[in-house]
């Protein structure tokens, strides 16, 4: 097999290699700006100032140093930890995450940050997102494996892909299929997926794989190459699952329709998104009223919504709509009509016949 993915020198240098840019809390809305020397406790006068009773003073600090830039302990009580070890210097790398007493902190490069932004629409932006932002991200970066736990309707595969795009692997395979229950199966997929990334949908009813099967065996490889992501609706800790790692990123996608206070946010970055592709000019306060109004199943479906009323409010045409949507004049017609009267039932827009991502 040949393993580029881990190569120095190949994209895993390359991320070694971005800039740092802030420190971040896990699951917060806490992030500091990385500008050495700076020190991190719970003092006033500290750059990072963290509000833990178990933290210092003047816990750690961080300094540049040789190229490269460093965190080191102060001398504090409960410590620096990093992989469960208590360590007195740590070279900070990107995604590097470590602890200071219990609070847990990462560090954020200029790719994470692309990452990130990428990822907050299908993962949203309300304090219960924050958490699984960070563990995806960081997941991201680390070419950890990751489990999606997806209900219906919710955007895992596309938070896999992006996964995958922002990754050290993203010039590398990325194969997405059902995992099959026979050793020959897993290790066609391992095969085709060297490097990269394997998407593995994972039924309810699925059993753990055999622990010296190929997938199994793969998971338990502390230098392996290739990433898996599975996507299941199963109950927690049950098949595949029973055989990740400890350090599996685990997270929870929920469907748009279950974080509705996001969907005033969705709607401008849609907006932006599709302005080049169907025309010019803002879409009108009455359209967002409209759109706000309806419960939303998936990202995609309010993305059509936009591109639709984008299409028709931006050129007066429907037969612009019509070419740019895949979705005929008299089915868009119908739904603008209902969309407007405010029926619930216009909730979800008319299917385009070639089906489109936002």
């Amino acid at each position: 097999m040949d393993h580029t993915a881990s190569r120095p020198g190949g994209s895993a240098a390359a991320f070694a290699l971005d800039p740092l840019i802030a420190i971040r809390e896990m699951g917060k809305a806490h992030e500091w700006q990385l500008y050495p020397p700076m020190v991190l406790g719970r003092s006033s006068e500290c750059g990072v100032r963290l509000d833990n009773p178990c933290i210092s003073g003047e816990h750690a600090e961080i300094v540049w140093e040789d190229g490269r830039t460093f965190l080191r302990d102060k001398n504090s009580r409960h410590g620096v930890w990093v992989n469960d070890a208590r360590v007195s210097v740590v070279v900070l790398t990107p995604g590097l995450l470590f602890s200071l007493a219990d609070t847990k902190l990462y560090v954020v490069s200029a790719r994470m940050v692309r990452a990130r932004t990428a990822m907050i629409p299908y993962l949203g932006w309300g304090d219960s997102s924050l958490s699984h932002i960070d563990h995806v991200v960081l997941a991201t970066i680390k070419r950890s494996h990751l489990v999606l736990w997806a209900p219906p309707g919710s955007e895992a595969e596309q938070i896999a892909r992006l996964v995958h795009e922002h990754g050290p692997g993203a010039e590398q395979s990325f194969v997405e299929a059902t995992l099959p229950d026979d050793a020959p199966g897993q290790q066609a997929l391992l095969e085709r997926a060297e490097n990269g990334t394997l998407v593995v949908h994972v039924s309810a009813n699925a059993a753990a794989p055999s622990p010296d099967s190929p997938i199994a065996s793969e998971l338990r490889s502390p230098h392996h190459h290739v990433r898996i992501i599975a996507i299941t609706t199963a109950p927690r800790r049950t098949g595949v699952v029973q055989v990740l790692p400890p350090s599996t990123m685990d997270v929870a996608v929920a469907t748009l329709s279950a974080r509705p206070a996001d969907v005033p946010q969705l709607v401008p970055v849609l907006v932006e998104r599709h302005e080049r592709r169907v025309g010019r000019g803002p879409l009108a306060a009455a359209d967002v009223v409209s759109l706000l109004r309806q419960s939303w199943q998936t990202l995609e479906d309010l993305s059509l919504g936009v591109m639709y009323l984008l299409a028709v409010r931006s050129r007066d045409s429907l037969r612009d709509a019509e070419a740019v949507s895949g979705v005929s004049k008299s089915a868009l017609q119908k739904w603008l009509a209902s969309l407007e009267q405010g029926d619930p039932a216009a909730h979800r827009p008319p299917r385009s016949r070639q089906r489109r991502r936002p």
